[in-house]
């Protein structure tokens, strides 16, 4: 079987509770053709990756907000893409957490 997809919902939780080494650990060998060395302490600053393998799959990081850690993980990699979804242009310019239905 293959893998093409890994969706990670919350992800601005999981990295603000200190998750990154486990992230890493469980992504890198799905995602890199030899695993990276992370330098404890790093938060992954400085570190150079390895290629990525040709049959890595897609990662799918989901967050309701747009927080500091969620912008610097998405850096300006041009293999990036970013997709934000405004709560008001989806329920018609009205705030859905102020809206009875």
């Amino acid at each position: 079987g293959s893998l093409n997809a890994i969706v990670l919902d919350e992800m601005d939780t999981m990295l603000e509770q200190g998750f990154q080494k486990e992230l890493r650990d469980i992504l890198y060998p799905l995602l890199y053709k030899e695993t990276p060395v992370v330098p404890e302490n790093s938060n992954g600053k400085d570190v150079k990756l390895p290629p990525m393998k040709e049959t890595a799959p897609r990662i799918i990081l989901t967050s309701a907000t747009m927080t500091q850690t969620i912008q610097k993980l998405l850096g300006d990699n041009p293999k990036t893409s970013k997709l934000a979804v405004s709560a008001k242009k989806l329920h018609g310019g009205n705030d859905p957490a102020n809206s009875s239905y």
